[in-house]
């Protein structure tokens, strides 16, 4: 049949540009084995600390800190006498998880030396640094928990303070207020422009939409949805907009006969009250979350504290130390790349033959 597919013609196609498949291809493998090769190799060092006393998750917690960071920063300084050991990238390298009774150090660097270094000064230092913070704790559990206590009335006494100002509605209010407002504005301007147009030159469907659309709003109800269709709804008479206006005007607590001017100085005075009362609870909030803040730590301080008293020193110490690895790390994945870029490339010099066919059959085609 004549539409079926003729493999040939596209298998002669594929023979008779292969140069510029293979070329694609090997030129996609070349960029993505370089890639590879300039890729820095990553090396890893461990190094473990015993926990010989003390709460293992609260040590745990003290395992990465910038303390720790800056000293071993300050070691590299003088040891390794190299600027690219900076306490931020040694705390990006070194990562800390626990393995029973021991804390194991992960450092991951492009220098097996410096990978070593970094693990084993991090938990030199981390050694001294939780005998420090927990023997120097300058509180017993006593001082530190009726510290907590005063902390945590401070944070209950901000949590209702803002509690109360939420629940007064003040925000809501005034909210409310300033859209009455605006509504009742709406209307006035809707009454002059019906009391400018009399007889036929008064659209009653446009009035009748309006003013149903202005009772929907006034009850609460969506803007601009009415529930029965326009010819249905009853006349409406100047008076029944008087009579809304009477009724918004009681709503907003203002005098009969008020003027779109007075509305509008109204607004701007309640618009000005709202910004007041959004900053303040914004500032209740603020106060409220410090206080919790505080309370946390004092709550981590009691736990210092009550560890501090059980124990009398010596919490951590280095059980063992990091060599030198003296292989990278495998990375299997950077080959796989390799592999995906060769088909990639095979699949790109194959649409390039058929690309390079057509518009050379589309260029070779006479005109006219």
């Amino acid at each position: 049949m004549e539409d079926e597919i003729d493999l040939r013609q596209y298998i002669a196609v594929l023979i008779k540009h292969w140069k510029l498949i293979v070329i694609i291809t090997v030129l996609a493998g070349a960029v993505a084995l370089a890639v590879v090769l300039l890729t820095p190799q990553v090396y890893e060092a461990k190094s473990r600390v015993s926990i010989l006393k003390g709460d293992a998750a609260l040590l745990l917690s003290l395992a990465r800190s910038n303390s720790i960071a800056d000293e071993v920063g300050k070691e590299a300084a003088v040891n390794v006498k190299t600027a690219d050991l900076t306490a931020g990238k040694i705390l990006a390298a070194v990562q800390a998880k626990q393995q029973g009774t021991l804390i194991e150090f992960t450092a991951q660097y492009n220098d097996p030396a410096k990978a070593a270094f970094m693990a084993n000064g991090w938990a030199v230092q981390y050694a001294a640094y939780i005998d420090n913070f927990l023997r120097n704790t300058e509180q017993t559990p006593q001082e530190a928990g009726s510290s907590a206590d005063s902390i945590k009335k401070i944070y209950e006494e901000k949590q209702q303070a803002l509690l109360d100002f939420q629940s007064s509605g003040q925000i809501e209010n005034l909210t409310q207020d300033i859209s009455d407002l605006g509504l009742l504005m709406e209307v006035l301007t809707f009454r002059d422009q019906v009391q400018s147009l009399s007889g036929p030159a008064r659209p009653a469907a446009a009035v009748k939409t309006l003013y149903y659309s202005f009772i929907t709003r006034a009850i609460g109800g969506q803007a601009g949805v009415i529930a029965s269709p326009v010819d249905k709804m009853p006349e409406v008479a100047e008076s029944d907009i008087d009579n809304l206006i009477s009724s918004l005007e009681s709503r907003a607590g203002v005098s009969h006969g008020i003027t779109a001017e007075e509305i509008r100085g109204r607004v701007g005075d309640l618009t000005g009250k709202r910004s007041a009362q959004t900053i303040q609870s914004t500032e209740l909030t603020a106060q409220r979350d410090a206080a919790l803040k505080a309370y946390q730590a004092a709550l981590a301080q009691v736990s210092a504290a009550e560890i501090a008293q059980a124990t009398s020193g010596g919490y951590v110490r280095v059980a063992d130390k990091a060599v030198a690895p003296d292989a990278p790390l495998p990375d299997n994945k950077k080959w796989l790349n390799v592999a995906i870029a060769l088909v990639v490339g095979f699949i790109t010099g194959v649409i390039g033959a058929f690309a390079v066919e057509y518009f050379g059959k589309t260029a070779k085609k006479p005109e006219g």
